[in-house]
């Protein structure tokens, strides 16, 4: 199994292997305001992931995705895609912000907890199984200590943010600040253990 496929999902999820270290944040540098595509605010497919995420009590009075112990399981797939969409932007949002060719939430993203790696949500976009963009809100820096995998990764109040784009694809990439502005402007994540 690849580096890739172990970052994007569990061992059934498929994924691509992704090359070295772009670029990192230490959260000291606050991302430079872009020229590039605004933020995905509002439209009828993140108020239907808003209100999927309130009914099944996964969003505090904050707006935060805020989960217990647990999260949504693994046969809740409109659940982790409502997740996706609420923190980064429906399919066709991301596409069309990220310079993707195709709108497709990629197999197993959405919400994930791995034991010592701790938790988050990690989201990629592309074709049904190899994602082109994944971008990812997690708990803690400690999953990502030595990871030569990732574009960009910054500090958040609740944890960490991190971009990768697939080393192999065409498309017109993002800068590390635009990437990074589109991490830090997602609504957050936490989960109490």
């Amino acid at each position: 199994m690849t580096a890739r496929r172990r970052w994007l999902a569990s061992a059934a999820a498929a994924a691509a292997c992704v090359a070295g270290l772009a670029a990192c944040s230490d959260g000291s540098d606050s991302p430079a305001q872009s020229d590039g595509p605004e933020a995905p605010t509002q439209s009828d497919e993140r108020d239907r992931a808003d209100e999927l995420l309130r009914s099944e009590g996964y969003l505090d009075d904050s707006g935060a995705v805020a989960l217990g112990p647990a999260g949504p399981g693994g046969d809740e797939t409109d659940v982790h895609e409502a997740m996706c969409t609420y923190l980064f932007g429906a399919p066709d949002e991301v596409a069309e912000r990220a310079g993707l060719d195709e709108a497709t939430l990629t197999d197993g993203s959405g919400y994930r907890m791995l034991g010592a790696n701790g938790s988050g949500i990690e989201c990629g976009w592309g074709s049904a199984d190899e994602p082109v963009l994944v971008l990812a809100s997690w708990g803690s820096a400690d999953r990502f200590d030595g990871a030569e995998d990732i574009d960009v990764l910054v500090d958040l109040p609740d944890g960490v943010g991190v971009a990768s784009y697939h080393p192999g694809s065409d498309v017109e990439r993002l800068t590390e600040d635009e990437l990074a502005q589109w991490l830090t402007e997602a609504p957050a994540f936490t989960q109490s253990v």
